[in-house]
């Protein structure tokens, strides 16, 4: 019993620990989180897109964007638009050039 209370007593006092990191990080770098909507979650550390329906992955400079940002299953709707899950996003025509 005394060792299954050591162990949770380490994996506290390790959570603990490291938010007290990530609260140090943020103050050092001017991050202050603010609230975000349903489906979202405040990063200091951000890409400088994020993913919609319509939109794939692109490369973004190595700098920190803060805000607001879809959690994992999630995307924007369209870029200024709520997050959704990911399956509702309606299925895109790739537009072709016609061929003669």
């Amino acid at each position: 019993m005394k060792i299954v209370f050591a162990a949770c007593l380490m994996i506290t006092i390790q959570i603990a620990a490291s938010f007290g990191q990530e609260i140090e990080e943020e103050a050092r770098v001017g991050c202050i989180k603010e609230i975000c909507p349903l489906n979202e979650k405040y990063k200091c550390c951000g890409t400088c897109y994020q993913q919609t329906c319509a939109q794939e992955d692109r490369i973004c400079p190595d700098v920190c964007y803060q805000g607001c940002y879809c959690i994992k299953g999630y995307v924007r709707s369209s870029p200024d638009g709520r997050c959704i899950p990911i399956k509702k996003c309606r299925p895109t025509i790739p537009t072709v050039a016609p061929t003669e």
